[in-house]
């Protein structure tokens, strides 16, 4: 029995290769396909709200940033002390509070930032001390009360005393780094003397 001559093996081999593309074309017709132009438009749009997010979120950060060196001292830390003392004599002297003691405290860094912390001891009435406090807070000082305590000076009438803890943050400059020098090559070779 020879393959080529025999019929019933022709015909079904012919009978399956006739389901084989009758299945294949049902499943083109059947299966739906993608779209791949609405696929694209699809992730596009998803893209460009993502890039209008992302430019939004870098100008808040923009913003949040001018805002805050608004409420930063320039300079260093050491620097912040006299500029502190001559704001606070000013406000002491415009509302006829006296002040008494002047400390700096230790410094706290954070990346470019220094929060330099500041006690006072000020005497005055209770409304002169009011006036002074909402003075010293204003933003053109740079300054902000950290904690506050008020006694009542004995013998003294309507006069208070008030140790008050200032903060302000400072921005530390950053070190310069000097410039790599560049060496010179000779411009003549060195001569040997030979003995």
């Amino acid at each position: 029995m020879t393959l080529g001559n025999n019929l019933t093996t022709w015909n079904i081999l012919c009978g399956l290769a006739m389901v084989v593309m009758v299945g294949a074309a049902c499943f083109e017709l059947a299966v739906p396909k993608p779209n791949s132009t609405k696929e694209w438009r699809k992730l596009d749009g998803q893209r460009k709200i993502l890039i209008v997010k992302q430019r939004n979120t870098e100008n808040d950060l923009e913003k949040a940033r001018k805002q805050m060196a608004s409420f930063v001292r320039k300079g260093g830390s050491e620097q912040a002390a006299p500029v502190v003392l001559d704001d606070l004599n000013t406000v002491a002297k415009a509302t006829g509070v006296k002040l008494a003691n002047f400390r700096p405290g230790r410094t706290t860094a954070s990346g470019d930032l220094t929060m330099v912390p500041f006690d006072v001891t000020a005497t005055g009435s209770f409304n002169q001390l009011v006036d002074f406090m909402r003075r010293t807070e204003e933003p053109s000082h740079l300054l902000a009360v950290n904690s506050l305590q008020i006694n009542n000076s004995e013998g003294a009438g309507d006069q208070v005393t008030a140790t008050i803890s200032f903060v302000t943050l400072n921005q530390t400059p950053k070190p310069v780094v000097p410039a790599p020098s560049k060496s010179v090559a000779p411009t003549s070779k060195p001569t040997v003397k030979n003995g």
